[in-house]
């Protein structure tokens, strides 16, 4: 069933405009706790906690594992939430959030996480290419979440860890990688249908980060549940980047120079200068799938604010783009790309570059605590593990046994023959100046695609990548061109509901007001003969 009309993009997190209606009584009448758990009896495990209606227009928004600040949502059209409990094996219970709207446009929309959480909660503003179940709302969507099965646990990032036996609770990690997130679809919507007495005319996932992560599961294990799904700036090749992650922080350590801002920010600009002056551009980022080759030594004496650049400056900085080796010379992943912020000045805190002051004024490196996590309780089991005392010696043999150990959790599987077969779409993107994720394993991911699959010629009609010249991690970043929610979603949905195949995404740019776009930059699919 396809659309009529183009979807147009209207702004940054809205990409479908619904004119206003009232509900169908009848629709009224279902969204009770009995008449769903009368309609969803069937689904093994599920029962309906609650179901309230909202017409307020308000949500108060729950704290976030993440930190994020707590607010009110506002502007949100009549919905019914639906509670729903899912039983796993391991005696977990997996919540799902299930929003419908009372005026629904016939589309459902799953929603993923971010770090290693199924969900991302709500993070007010619209900067992030993260859709919540209120984005989808929004927009007409049925949306919904799961946090599954192990939400309620304080510890951010250790969840997997049974501290009593220091073994894994493998029935959690299975939850993460892949089957909360099918069960959320099943549930969604048969809640959904449930309410509206059909089921949706079309479905769509959405995710960033660890939500591309599980996008992409998705459409490798379960191609059938969703006609389209939109994975960007995915967190694949997990036991590989986030390893991976803690290099720029052991170099620095174990060099004995952690690199302030002021450094890395003249290291950044002087090899995109570089790179711009040699192939006859003035633009402020990078601008090729192969990141710059450029010696930091070349710029040892210059003058910054934190000092002038040194030998020993040079050294690190090379070591970090080059990217993690064993002390033989074995590469072991991909470094950062030369073009990106990697010390926390576009988002605070994100980057893995970060370095901190002692109280004696000293600097030292702060990396990301998802990255310790993998080291102390998924590899050492020990909660109690200090970073600091690792080794080159003994980082590279870590790393291979993580790769070995817990290769279920890479959702890097090349092979997309089920989606083929499904006429379903993914939508894969990734910005090249992520400042969290290597955005190079994701090209190197798509190239095993292509390699599986029949080239550019063999894919084209059921997934397509773009790599977005300039953009951060999950988000625009401000000074650049970058790909925005709406656009993402508008560009799936043409592709799924009528079948305008994507040549192209227009990055945009945002005037100083961040909501008029002042202008676009075209990029092109990957794997087309220009590239």
């Amino acid at each position: 069933m396809q659309a009529t009309e183009r979807i147009e993009r209207v702004s940054s997190h809205q990409w479908v405009t619904m004119p206003p209606n009232e509900p169908d009584p009848q629709v009224l009448q279902r969204c009770t706790k009995h008449a769903i758990s009368a309609a969803v009896a069937d689904l093994e495990g599920v029962s309906i906690e609650s179901v309230t209606i909202n017409r307020t227009g308000q949500y108060h928004v729950p704290p976030s594992p993440f930190g994020f600040p707590q607010y009110v949502e506002e502007n949100l059209p009549d919905y019914c939430e639906v509670l729903v409990h899912q039983a796993n094996p391991g005696d977990h219970i997996a919540e799902v959030l299930v929003w419908v709207p009372l005026v629904w446009n016939g589309r459902f929309l799953g929603t993923g996480g971010g770090g290693n959480r199924t969900t991302f909660g709500f993070v007010e503003g619209d900067q992030l290419r993260n859709a919540a179940i209120s984005s989808g709302l929004r927009n007409g969507f049925a949306s919904a979440s799961t946090d599954g099965g192990y939400g309620h646990d304080p510890r951010l990032a250790d969840w997997q860890f049974i501290e009593e036996t220091r073994e894994h609770d493998r029935e959690l990690i299975e939850n993460w990688v892949h089957r909360s997130t099918h069960e959320m679809t099943i549930i969604g919507k048969a809640v959904t249908a449930a309410i509206h007495g059909t089921e949706p005319r079309f479905s769509y996932f959405q995710g960033s980060s660890g939500g591309g992560r599980q996008a992409l599961a998705q459409v490798q294990r379960y191609p059938n549940d969703y006609d389209g799904v939109w994975a960007t700036d995915p967190a694949i090749n997990y036991n590989r980047f986030i390893p991976a992650e803690l290099w720029p922080a052991l170099v620095m350590k174990e060099l004995d120079n952690a690199l302030p801002p002021a450094k890395l920010e003249a290291f950044r600009t002087a090899a995109v200068e570089d790179f711009n002056h040699r192939n006859g551009t003035s633009e402020p980022f990078t601008t090729s799938i192969e990141p710059p080759v450029f010696d930091a030594k070349r710029i040892v004496g210059q003058a910054t604010d934190a000092g002038d650049i040194t030998e020993a400056d040079a050294t690190v900085m090379n070591m970090i783009w080059e990217g993690p080796k064993t002390p033989s010379g074995e590469q072991l992943w991909f470094g950062l790309r030369p073009g990106a912020e990697t010390w926390g000045e576009v988002t605070p805190g994100v980057g893995l570059c970060v370095t901190t002051e002692d109280e004696d004024g000293r600097r030292k490196p702060d990396p990301f605590f998802v990255v310790t996590s993998w080291f102390a309780t998924w590899l050492l089991r020990d909660p109690q593990w200090d970073w600091t005392t690792l080794t080159f010696e003994e980082y590279a043999l870590l790393f291979k046994k993580g790769v070995e150990e817990f290769a279920e959790v890479a959702v890097d599987d090349p092979d997309l023959t089920g989606l083929r077969d499904s006429g379903n779409k993914l939508l894969l993107t990734h910005g090249t100046d992520d400042q969290v994720i290597f955005s190079q394993g994701t090209v190197h991911y798509f190239d095993r695609v292509l390699d599986r699959m029949g080239g550019f010629a063999g894919t084209r009609n059921f997934a397509r990548f773009f790599f977005c010249l300039g953009d951060g991690h999950s988000a625009r970043i401000e000074k650049n061109f970058g790909l925005d929610l709406a656009t993402g979603m508008v560009t799936l949905m043409n592709w799924v509901e009528n079948g305008i195949a994507p040549d192209h995404l227009d990055l945009v740019h945002l005037a100083q007001d961040k909501v008029t776009v002042d202008g676009t930059r075209r990029v092109s699919a990957y794997g087309t003969p220009r590239d």
